[in-house]
C-alpha cells in the first residue's frame, strides 16, 4: 500500500532544527514521554538525535502547537516524537516518542 504524501512544513522544520541544535536549547521530557522511551530502548541521546536531524510531518494545536517529527535514533532506527518547541525561551519539550 502506497504511503499517503504528507504536507510539507517546511518553515516548521526549519525552527525545530535551529532550537534543536542550539546549545542553549534546554530539553524537558515528560514523564509519559520518559516511559515510552523505556519501553522502546531509547535513551535521550536518541530523542535528541531524532528532532535535531528529523522533519516535522504534523501539527497539532492543543495548549501548545506540537510537532511531529520523524526522524531517526543514533542507530539509524526510525521514530517519531511529539515536540512543544518554545522558540523564544529555546526550550523543547518531548510529550512522547514511538
Amino acid at each position: 500500500m502506497a504511503r499517503a504524501l504528507q504536507p510539507h512544513y517546511v518553515a516548521e522544520t526549519k525552527t525545530l532544527q535551529r532550537v534543536a541544535r542550539d546549545p542553549a536549547c534546554s530539553w524537558r521530557f515528560t514523564t509519559h514521554a520518559l516511559s515510552e522511551m523505556q519501553n522502546d530502548g531509547w535513551a535521550a541521546e536518541d530523542v535528541v538525535h531524532a528532532v535535531k536531524s528529523g522533519r516535522v510531518i504534523l501539527q497539532e494545536q492543543k495548549k501548545d502547537r506540537l510537532w511531529r517529527v520523524e526522524g531517526r535514533d543514533v542507530d539509524g532506527n526510525r521514530m517519531e516524537v511529539i515536540v512543544a518547541v518554545y522558540e523564544m525561551a529555546i526550550a523543547i519539550k518531548v510529550i512522547t516518542t514511538f
